[in-house]
């Protein structure tokens, strides 16, 4: 056990700067080869440390004999104060005159700050991708940890765990780590080990590609080899290959020069923040482009007037026609285009206009990737307009639109919203600002709202809206949208008329704060559905993706519009398979499925299911491991079965009195590597209910085979005369192997999910949640007085959702800390945890913290706190010790 002493010098941060924090401080060291350690607690109980010009002593130990001298410090906090952070000087007791100076002078909000030790170039910091691909044969995974060791001519890595929280090392996979180090020089050899942790540790791997650097260097290890549980395996002669330096090109002389301004439309939500390109055509049909726009100034903003330049270094002749196109990125995508005024000068000066302006009018709304194309006006001759017909308006809607009661509630933000009737015809966008006859969405307003259609809808199924994000208040606090169908838009008179407003109007709550450059939903409650989403990507070397994916899922009831899809440990790696939960207002029968990407990746995706929980409906959209780029892909839905892999059993109702049960039985299985499947009903094969004292045969059918069972988890929906239910045991047959029995003997309530392991198996564990309410100034009211749900997510599964609940206390009050201990199957190392609150009270509930041990070890969330309102909200977790103040 080595003890480690540490100085913190806080800064004076300047003038009327208070500079010292009360708040929770973090760190965590690397060593030079790239050994961590867990989260270190600057633990200060008396709030008398970090003030102003202060230096601070802590020590802490850390068990690892082999932790080399340091080399980087994070730091981070929680809480709401800035923090001017100087310098941070770690000793060893052992050895207090080799020391390690970390020198930060910088302010600490909310993020993360990093820094090398003093006197570290950070050319020497190399950042190694790595992609290890196990062998597509029966038995070539491992569930035993990895560790690689990079040795090259200046040095090594030292064994470093190969690990990104998912499940690695499965036949046929490709996975992917990075490894930050010392430079180590040219590579000249690898060697993998595997740890012994008894069935199922030796391990198949084909090959391991080593890449960093710019140009970049790559080194392939072909292994082909089994390397046992418990040993090491050394592979030599890697190919090589390096990307030649990109020589710079002597620029090409300037023939044209142009200079002009893009004036965008007043109209609401008439800005964008997509990728404008621009081509120029000449009197002879000669055309240039794509040219990207290089705006300056308001950037493409609602009413502004944008300064732009271009030169061409082509022969061109006199500029005829301008042709505009942009790609849709961006919160605010679509973009109204008032006119583009272009003036050719000369390449000597770029002063002396050559000829006259050259004016082109658009007046109209660019689509994203549906290119229009003007013919110039010269300047000082406008166009006449066109007199439009007036157009056959089919649907009216009157409205009202109120925003909550509550402190920065308003909003300045552009508004969009979509309307949906039940046979999934929609209206829409429509630019909500525009549709308003009062005010404009200010706090506890209630506002008027008019539409016109030339779509006719049937009725009023439910509404989307997305604003940008734009203007001093953005988030926007919705309360309710109000809408009706009316034969013709009213009278002022009569809308003033008592009750017209109030008479016929479909109500959707929505009860949020809405963030930026996302859609949110709202219909009736019994509309909603949960829908599993399972993306597939396809194996083989850099398959997968680390860029942002949206989805746009389309029934013939509606479509859910592009929202972004993440989760705790998932990110569309390579070989891996991530799923999803979204409760959505049902979407009938899909039809197609729109996906659209960010960044520069090339993603290949396999396939995609989704599950409709309600009805269990299941629909595939099978890309067979085409390339997903940046253009959008669209594929078609192909409704299949739910399931194809067998699983026989049986399921034992107790012998006492009402005992048995009409509801509803659901179960989920987790294998032995944390992965799910299910919830699948439980039905039995005569269809028969689950009475006392009885057996029941019951057949599952799951997706993908399940090879062997670390627990089961039960729930039922408490439906029917006799709706608790006292379950003795449960039996489940795999298909050529073994037979698990779980064993329950406990009443099952409704809507509660009960956990069990194999007979034989090790324990659950005891689990201690402990949970802190944000404290917050006198007036301020962070806690809640609603029901707290929680899911805790491990590498051997998740805990399902429990309520936080201690009988006879008042729970989740401001500045308090909350205890819990609840017992369950083993979770294995904690990921995350999602936490809810359900309820009619609508407050907002501030959690500062939460702390979850599992009696070895301490698991907290990070860079609170977090406001948990109506939607999950999901919490990562890190391992941590703690330092004592001196």
């Amino acid at each position: 056990m080595t003890e480690y002493r540490v100085s913190i010098k806080t800064g004076s941060g300047g003038f009327l700067s208070f500079a010292g924090t009360d708040d929770k401080i973090f760190c965590r060291l690397t060593d030079i080869h790239g050994r961590v350690t867990p989260k270190i607690w600057l633990k200060d109980d008396d709030k008398t440390s970090f003030e102003k010009n202060s230096v601070d002593n802590f020590r802490f130990f850390y068990d690892n004999a082999e932790f080399g001298d340091l080399l980087k410090c994070q730091v981070w906090k929680e809480g709401s104060d800035d923090w001017s952070l100087g310098t941070m000087l770690f000793t060893r007791k052992s050895n207090p005159e080799a020391s390690f100076n970390f020198t930060f002078n910088e302010t600490i909000m909310q993020k993360m700050v990093e820094r090398f030790v003093d006197g570290t170039t950070a050319n020497k910091i190399i950042s190694y991708k790595i992609a290890v691909k196990t062998a597509n044969v029966n038995g070539a995974g491992t569930d035993g940890d990895v560790t690689l060791n990079i040795i090259g001519s200046n040095g090594q890595t030292l064994p470093r765990e190969l690990d990104n929280f998912k499940n690695n090392f499965e036949a046929g996979d490709t996975d992917k780590f990075e490894i930050k180090a010392l430079n180590v020089g040219k590579i000249e050899k690898i060697v993998l080990s595997v740890a012994d942790k008894g069935i199922k540790s030796d391990w198949t791997c084909e090959s391991v590609t080593i890449r960093f650097g710019d140009p970049e260097e790559r080194y392939f290890f072909s292994v082909n080899s089994v390397i046992k549980g418990g040993n090491s395996y050394e592979v030599f002669n890697p190919t090589y290959e390096k990307d030649e330096p990109v020589k710079p090109k002597k620029p090409l002389p300037v023939l044209h020069f142009f200079r002009g301004t893009v004036e965008t439309s007043n109209k609401s939500m008439g800005g964008t923040d997509a990728n404008v390109t621009i081509h120029l055509g000449d009197k002879n049909g000669k055309l240039i482009g794509p040219i990207k726009l290089k705006e300056s100034g308001s950037a493409l903003e609602k009413g502004a007037k944008d300064p732009i330049e271009i030169s061409l270094i082509e022969p061109f002749a006199e500029l005829n026609t301008l042709q505009v196109q942009h790609d849709g990125k961006g919160v605010g995508s679509d973009w109204h285009l008032s006119q583009i005024t272009l003036t050719e000068f000369s390449v000597l000066d770029k002063k002396t206009p050559v000829g006259e302006p050259k004016v082109f009018i658009f007046n109209e709304w660019i689509k994203a990737n549906n290119p229009s194309t003007k013919t110039a006006a010269v300047k000082g001759e406008p166009e006449e307009p066109e007199d439009p017909a007036t157009p056959d308006y089919k649907t009216f809607l009157v409205g009202k639109v109120t925003t909550a009661d509550k402190y920065f509630s308003g909003t300045d933000a552009d508004v969009q919203m979509f309307v949906t009737d039940s046979n999934g015809v929609l209206i829409g966008p429509v630019d909500l600002k525009d549709a308003q006859k009062s005010k404009t969405m200010e706090r506890g307003s209630v506002d008027i709202v008019m539409i016109q259609s030339t779509v006719e809808i049937t009725d009023l199924h439910k509404v989307q809206v997305k604003h940008n994000g734009s203007g001093a208040f953005s988030n926007w606090g919705l309360k309710t949208i109000e809408l009706k169908k009316v034969k013709k838009f009213p009278t002022k008179e009569e809308i003033l008329v008592k009750n017209y407003l109030n008479t016929g109007m479909k109500v959707f709550n929505f009860n949020k704060s809405l963030e930026a450059g996302r859609w949110y939903d709202s219909g009736d409650d019994a509309d909603r559905v949960d829908y599993e989403v399972v993306v597939q990507t396809a194996k083989g070397v850099f398959s997968g993706t680390f860029d942002k994916v949206q989805f746009n899922i389309i029934g013939d009831k509606g479509k859910t519009l592009f929202q972004t899809y993440d989760n705790i440990g998932s990110d569309q790696n390579a070989g891996g398979t991530d799923k999803y939960t979204k409760r959505l207002i049902d979407l009938g029968n899909l039809q197609k499925l729109v996906i659209k990407k960010s960044g520069n990746d090339t993603w290949k995706l396999d396939n995609i299911k989704i599950t409709n929980k309600k009805n269990d409906h299941q629909w595939l959209f099978d890309n067979n491991g085409q390339e997903v780029k940046k253009q959008e892909v669209e594929i078609p839905a192909e409704q299949i079965k739910f399931g194809k892999n067998r699983i026989e059993g049986e399921v034992y109702t107790s012998d006492f009195q009402n005992a048995g049960t009409d509801a509803t039985v659901t179960i989920k299985i987790t294998d032995k590597s944390g992965k799910p499947y299910g919830p699948l009903d439980l039905v039995d094969k005569d269809k028969d209910a689950f009475e006392r004292n009885t057996v029941n045969k019951i057949n599952l059918l799951t997706l993908d085979r399940v090879t062997n069972i670390h627990k089961i988890s039960i729930c039922h929906n408490g439906k029917g005369a006799g709706p608790e239910w006292h379950l003795g045991y449960i039996e489940l047959s795999l298909p050529g192997r073994e037979t698990y029995k779980f064993e329950f003997d406990k009443w099952i309530k409704a809507d509660r999910w009960y956990d069990a392991v194999p007979k034989g198996a090790a324990p659950p564990k005891k689990y201690t949640v402990s949970v802190e309410t944000r404290k917050g100034g006198l007036t301020s009211t962070y806690g809640t007085d609603n029901d707290v749900f929680i899911n805790i997510v491990g590498k051997l599964g998740d805990s399902n959702m429990f309520q936080l609940k201690q009988k006879g206390k008042n729970l989740f009050e401001k500045g308090k800390t909350d205890v819990f201990e609840r017992t369950m199957a083993d979770l294995g190392d904690l990921l995350g945890v999602q936490v809810e609150k359900r309820g009619k009270i609508n407050d907002q509930w501030h959690m500062q913290s939460i702390v979850i041990s599992d009696g070895t070890r301490d698991y907290r969330s990070q860079n609170g706190p977090y406001e948990v309102n109506k939607d999950m909200v999901k919490v990562k977790l890190e391992s941590c010790t703690s330092a004592q103040s001196q």
